[in-house]
């Protein structure tokens, strides 16, 4: 017969003692258990694929809101309205390259001069060197062979000499098949808000290509420039000057593609794994292109008793978040213990 009593959620049986065991009840219990377990695994099956399957559709919106194939009068550049949604992680009010290149706002990079940031555009300013100067971004989009495209910069030129161009470029920044005009930024009035405008067709299929102002290689090509928006576009005609105001946070996701600073927040709560080591682990906002390198910014103090940290040992890094153990003394294995600082830690990088 079956038990008197039953267990509250599956009513397996419970025997008391003058209960007579049969292994029927057995089978029966078994199948129950065989049922709940089934059900349980296939709803963490379906929850997975779920999240699989949201994870994708917010990397594909990320990484392709922008692709003109999407939107006809889409922009293919990021962080490109400088009036709006100027996205710049790094909160540097300047950004200098002397030598080599140098990372500047998000997604755009410099080579031989300065980019200034002000409220509503920045300004690129060169060196003054027998060299080319240039202000570029770099994407992982392709240029389709045939395919016309028009590229545009909002600026105001305040001093200019020599060859000053708008251009595209391939990853060696070399003009590309079809695209050997330019735009010619030295023909703007200097002290006047202008519109420069190329359109282009190029002869081959070009990926990881770039668009740049492209200063001279003579030390009579200078440019002092500020520039409020830019927009690369499929056809043969120029929409930025009726493009509305972009939104900020869809401009932020997409540069976190490339580059994302990490603060104590982020990373919360860890637990010591040992008496010398506390083991943190957190998702990145947005998924990263990539797997990133990660840098140090500033070492955290962890509660109780603001323990400093000293080291970093990184346990795995992948594009969609990290394991690491901060080297700390005198915490008790096993332990939570938070960040209690408020400043920026990790900064992660996969840019072009």
């Amino acid at each position: 017969m079956a038990s008197t009593n039953k267990t509250i959620n599956y009513e397996l049986n419970q025997w008391l003692g003058n209960d007579y065991i049969k292994r029927e009840d057995f089978n029966n219990d078994n199948e129950l258990i065989d049922s709940a377990l089934k059900a349980n695994a296939d709803a963490i099956t379906s929850e997975a694929a779920a999240r699989a399957a949201g994870d994708s559709a917010l990397e594909d919106l990320v990484s392709t809101k922008l692709d003109k194939t999407a939107s006809p009068n889409g922009n293919l550049l990021h962080n490109w309205d400088f009036v709006n949604a100027l996205v710049n992680q790094k909160m540097q009010d300047s950004y200098i390259s002397t030598v080599t290149w140098a990372q500047a706002i998000d997604r755009w990079k410099i080579m031989l001069g300065t980019v200034t940031v002000f409220d509503g555009f920045i300004n690129f300013t060169s060196n003054t060197i027998a060299n080319y100067k240039r202000i570029i971004q770099f994407t992982e989009k392709m240029l389709r062979a045939g395919q016309t495209y028009t590229l545009t910069l909002h600026c105001k030129m305040n001093a200019g000499s020599g060859t000053l161009v708008l251009r595209p470029c391939d990853s060696m920044y070399s003009s590309i098949s079809g695209s050997n005009g330019r735009g010619l930024i030295s023909a703007v009035t200097p002290g006047i808000e202008s519109y420069v405008t190329y359109t282009f067709t190029p002869a081959v299929d070009v990926t990881n290509f770039g668009v740049e102002i492209l200063c001279g290689n003579t030390l009579e090509s200078s440019i002092d420039i500020d520039i409020y928006r830019w927009k690369l576009e499929l056809g043969s005609v120029s929409t930025l000057a009726n493009d509305p105001p972009v939104d900020y946070g869809e401009q932020l996701a997409l540069c976190q593609r490339y580059y994302q600073i990490i603060d104590v927040k982020q990373i919360g709560v860890g637990f010591a794994e040992s008496a010398t080591g506390i083991w943190v682990s957190f998702g990145f906002p947005v998924k990263m292109r990539t797997t990133p390198t990660v840098s140090v910014l500033q070492y955290p103090h962890f509660s109780l008793g603001n323990i400093p940290s000293m080291a970093t040992t990184w346990v795995s890094v992948t594009p969609s978040g990290l394991n690491a153990v901060f080297t700390v003394t005198g915490v008790t294995q096993y332990r939570p213990y938070a960040c209690n600082d408020n400043i920026n830690v990790f900064a992660v990088s996969a840019e072009l």
